[in-house]
């Protein structure tokens, strides 16, 4: 009962969206007569009777079985944090809820948890929490969204067009920089992958980064077919990287501005990202961006078969337009 107002609030910031919500089975017909969800499925995670003290009961396969497909959005209502780990098992571009030790680690909305035994939470009513998350989730959405025309607006100046040529295969940019030396993923790396995409896809390499970034960039090219390989390393302020990046058919870089811009413009995305940085305050956005996380031991945990099957599949799309065209 006092999830409905928030619940209200997503039907009003999402006008048209279908709306599944997996509730205990008590619950199923009050959420139908509620007339917000298309569909209602049951699962007894939780006691019916919150005072009987057992615990979370879950079991995977039965979860896997409900059969749930992509969501968009996914939002954990529930303010204590037992229940934040099916997140975990829900497959959705965004997720969003309280903050929990058994969060996933893709959550992109999280606020901090106010329970009822805190000082801070006087006078906080719980329905109040609840509409300030959904609150955060359409405000969040609204940023990916104003991002994205924002890189267009930025994209569409009167600056030279500058063409990028293409061949036979795909056009693939790399930027193997960063700002900080822990966010880069090893240059030998770099250089195995671009050279499996040119054997494999007869990409042409696109290569970005700063001035400083050059001589770096100069050891990949010198590893490389002349012919599939350009190197625009300092040649290009981010504005007119920015121009550019449409025409590429993937972008491939670790944790910087370059990757972020790519994300935003809706490009197929690759981010190779630090176990040293915050994922859920610097990760890119955008339809069409996957990020690979490096673990404990850093980018050197991130391999290349890794980065490579993610491009394999990213890909796809881009060699059936081509050869539609």
């Amino acid at each position: 009962m006092l999830s409905l107002p928030a619940i209200q609030q997503l039907h009003d910031g999402f006008p048209g969206a279908a709306f599944t919500l997996v509730c205990g089975a008590w619950n199923r017909e009050l959420a139908l007569a509620s007339g917000l969800f298309d569909r209602v499925v049951c699962l007894n995670v939780l006691p019916e009777h919150s005072g009987d003290n057992e615990g979370v009961c879950f079991q995977p396969q039965e979860f896997a079985a409900l059969d749930l497909p992509q969501f968009d959005v996914a939002v954990d209502l529930r303010v204590a944090p037992d229940t934040r780990f099916l997140l975990g098992h829900v497959r959705a571009r965004f997720k969003a809820g309280f903050y929990s030790p058994n969060m996933p680690d893709d959550m992109r909305v999280v606020l901090p948890a106010i329970v009822a035994w805190d000082d801070c939470s006087k006078g906080l009513h719980n329905r109040t929490l609840l509409t300030l998350l959904t609150s955060a989730v359409l405000a969040e959405y609204r940023a990916v969204e104003s991002s994205q025309r924002q890189v267009r607006r930025i994209a569409s100046t009167s600056l030279p067009k500058i063409p990028l040529p293409r061949s036979s295969g795909p056009l693939v940019g790399v930027n193997v920089g960063a700002g900080s030396g822990f966010k880069e993923w090893p240059l030998e790396r770099f250089v195995l992958l671009v050279r499996q995409l040119i054997q494999d896809y007869t990409a042409t390499i696109v290569l970005f980064g700063s001035q400083r970034q050059s001589q770096a960039n100069r050891a990949v090219v010198d590893t490389l077919p002349v012919e599939q390989v350009l190197d625009y390393s300092g040649r290009l302020s981010l504005v007119q990287f920015s121009t550019v990046v449409n025409d590429l058919d993937l972008y491939i870089g670790n944790d910087t501005g370059t990757t972020h811009i790519a994300a935003a413009t809706g490009r197929p995305t690759i981010c190779l990202f630090s176990d040293r940085a915050s994922f859920t305050q610097f990760q890119p956005t955008g339809p069409q961006v996957t990020t690979i996380h490096a673990d404990y031991r850093g980018m050197s945990s991130i391999g290349v078969d890794d980065v490579y099957d993610e491009a394999t599949v990213m890909l796809r799309a881009a060699l059936r337009n081509l050869k539609q065209h």
